[in-house]
């Protein structure tokens, strides 16, 4: 009888070897960690103007102004800002991860909300 070995996914926070038993990538610690203080790390370089709010989403500081990125990074690739009711979907599901590759401009809120659905009825992991 030949054993099959399951590939087991390690956490995506910095330097962290830990098994990521949640559907995010994370382990045990960091999930907690991050369902608590909203953030992955415990050391906060205050006055950085880059923080993670409580849902996962990261808040910058741009010409004194607070800003989530994924939607400056959006506006950036548009080159002016997005049109009104305009929504940015994250591919992964995670809200933290603000690559170029991974954002989505949609149209109104009913496209968002039909990306989301297509997504969970293929049945990726994150969803």
């Amino acid at each position: 009888m030949s054993r099959h070995t399951v590939k087991v996914k390690t956490c995506i926070a910095e330097d962290c070897e830990r098994d990521a038993k949640y559907s995010s990538g994370l382990c045990k610690m960091h999930y907690l960690r991050f369902r608590r203080y909203g953030r992955l790390h415990t050391i906060v370089n205050r006055g950085s103007g880059y923080s993670i709010m409580p849902k996962g989403y990261v808040m910058i500081t741009v010409n004194g102004k607070s800003k989530l990125e994924h939607i400056y990074k959006a506006e950036l690739a548009l080159g002016r800002k997005l049109p009104e009711g305009a929504q940015v979907h994250h591919l992964d599901n995670i809200p933290w991860n603000n690559e170029n590759t991974n954002l989505v401009i949609c149209p109104d809120r009913e496209y968002h909300a039909l990306l989301h659905k297509r997504a969970k009825e293929l049945g990726y992991e994150n969803y």
